[in-house]
């Protein structure tokens, strides 16, 4: 059958540009034009081929630009994509649809199939089941006891409904999707696993398209539900006791998990992941490969593991790659400043040392320094041995918090039965913190920065030298 440009630009409300009366009898890619085809153009990246495709009809979009003259006509349309799929339904339903029930195909007795239906050769119609008016079940399709199919229904070959299933008006079921096996579930018990029967059905709504290989399973009671209008790509699971909303696409290698609840206009890019149990609300972009462990807003465009926003993710992506370079650079730093501090605490050290005090023959080192904890502890342990009767006490103040560091010589523990552990608890109550350690060696942290200096008088009169 031919149409000419301008019963198209009619049927589709554009408006020609060229040749009124060019005919057209059959659909091409541009860039694989031939004449009488009809072809379209949205993706300006494609711009180039209008100029010497051999299509003899285009449609085009109103805001495209050429920049030279183009020898096909043209139909100028407010979306093009939209307008050729409108095309392709209109050409798709002019097709002869086949009817009547092949010989070799078994439909049983107690089934009930309406005028005009189409059973191909070995198809399976179990006791029970009910298929409505126009629809088709092509060779080998396997519709279990009790299903109910409704108008105009597509089973594509090797599809398999299972006992009990519903599905609605206009549903599109491609080659081998499973519709209705048991769900997952088990129970571990001491000896392995206990199946868990799966005694619910699946309800597919009207206008559902479910492409081939995919699974959607049964559910464990009640019912796993496809709502009108979802459409699902190959290679898609849908799991038990799930809940697809209205107008949700899935593209191909989604897998959503038991008992999850999906919005309605939700679109999930390939390989989407969703944990069970989470309820996905209205109108979720979800981007390639992500992974959604937890429920999510509606409204939002997401893509990552876990997903974050769009512009998000793709910076955080850039500083991914980065990382190696960021890594090195980072411990280059990290060791220009380990130098850098332990230069500081050698200049330090020195300072405590010389002003060192020896009081009734115990050599005292105090002070108060702005370092790090782990710093001022090498120190005191160095400058308890610095004299056979040494006592250290050292205040410290990094990052706004007070630190008491004490140390003492062995002698001094020994012989004059010094214990900085306890003595360091009663100072620390000045910075508002406590302590404590052994005989020799003790640290205390503490609240009160201003008190810093005090504690470090405190320590000193308790040590009662």
């Amino acid at each position: 059958m031919e149409f000419t440009a301008q019963q198209i630009a009619q049927f589709v409300q554009g408006r020609v540009e060229g040749d009124e009366n060019a005919t057209v009898n059959t659909f091409a890619k541009i860039e694989e034009g031939k004449e009488g085809a009809i072809s379209f153009l949205s993706n300006p990246k494609y711009t180039h081929y209008v100029y010497e495709t051999k299509s003899s009809i285009v449609l085009i979009d109103e805001n495209v630009e050429l920049e030279h003259p183009v020898s096909t006509t043209l139909i100028r349309v407010k979306n093009a994509y939209e307008c050729v799929a409108k095309l392709l339904q209109m050409y798709e339903s002019m097709k002869p649809k086949k009817t009547g029930i092949d010989p070799l195909a078994f439909v049983s007795p107690k089934a009930k199939v309406a005028e005009g239906v189409y059973v191909g050769a070995f198809a399976y119609i179990s006791d029970g089941a009910e298929v409505g008016e126009g629809s088709q079940i092509y060779p080998h399709a396997y519709i279990g006891e009790g299903v109910k199919i409704g108008k105009n229904a597509l089973i594509y070959p090797n599809v398999t409904v299972y006992h009990g299933c519903k599905l609605g008006n206009n549903v599109t079921l491609h080659a081998g999707c499973v519709i209705g096996a048991d769900g997952f579930g088990f129970a571990p018990g001491p000896e392995g696993y206990d199946k868990i029967p799966q005694i619910g059905i699946v309800t597919i709504e009207d206008d559902v398209e479910i492409g081939a290989n995919t699974c959607v399973d049964r559910s464990t009671m009640g019912s796993t539900y496809v709502r009108k209008g979802v459409k699902l790509d190959n290679l898609v699971q849908i799991a038990h006791n799930t809940d697809i909303g209205a107008n949700t696409v899935m593209s191909s290698q989604v897998g959503i998990a038991g008992s999850t609840k999906v919005g309605e206009w939700c679109m999930f890019g390939g390989l989407v992941g969703l944990a069970g149990h989470i309820t996905i609300g209205d109108k979720v972009f979800l981007g390639a490969q992500s992974g959604v462990p937890g429920s999510l807003k509606s409204g939002q465009q997401l893509i990552g593991t876990p997903p974050m926003e769009q512009r998000a993710y793709f910076k955080s992506q850039a500083i991914f790659r980065r990382l190696p370079d960021m890594y090195k650079e980072l411990n280059d730093l990290k060791k220009q400043i380990e130098e850098s501090m332990k230069e500081k605490a050698a200049q330090a050290k020195a300072h405590i040392v010389s002003q060192a005090a020896i009081v009734n023959s115990v050599t005292l080192y105090r002070g108060i320094l702005p370092m790090p904890a782990d710093l001022v502890k090498d120190m005191a342990f160095q400058l308890r041995n610095g004299a056979e009767d040494a006592l250290v006490i050292i205040g410290s103040l990094h990052e706004g918090k007070p630190m008491l560091t004490a140390a003492a010589s062995d002698n001094m523990v020994k012989a004059h039965g010094m214990n900085v552990g306890k003595i360091i608890r009663e100072a620390a109550k000045l910075i508002q913190g406590g302590g404590g350690g052994q005989p020799h060696f003790a640290t205390a942290g503490g609240k009160n920065a201003d008190g810093l200096s005090a504690a470090v008088d405190k320590f000193v009169e308790l040590a009662a030298l």
